[in-house]
């Protein structure tokens, strides 16, 4: 069954999500503490705090966030989490 699955998914093109990055968007709220996964972005903006979810049919589901006094918007893929706001 999962080799199924897997041809359709190649098929239309797209890539699965790994379980990690799927728990991720569903544990990143407003207020937590997050840094880039790639050291030197990491290393440039230290440690940051999500701010708000964003949509638009455009570019999907983003994430502003704040490092360094800068809004940057952000993709869930490109970051870890370092602490939750609750």
């Amino acid at each position: 069954m999962a080799i199924g699955l897997w041809s359709i998914i190649q098929t239309l093109g797209t890539q699965p999500i790994g379980i990690g990055q799927m728990n991720l968007r569903l544990l990143v709220k407003v207020g937590d503490l997050v840094r880039f996964k790639v050291h030197h972005y990491h290393k440039s903006y230290g440690v940051g705090i999500i701010l708000e979810e964003s949509y638009s049919a455009r570019v999907g589901n983003r994430h502003w966030a704040l490092f360094n006094g800068e809004h940057v918007m952000v993709r869930l893929d490109e970051l870890e989490l370092v602490s939750e706001s609750r």
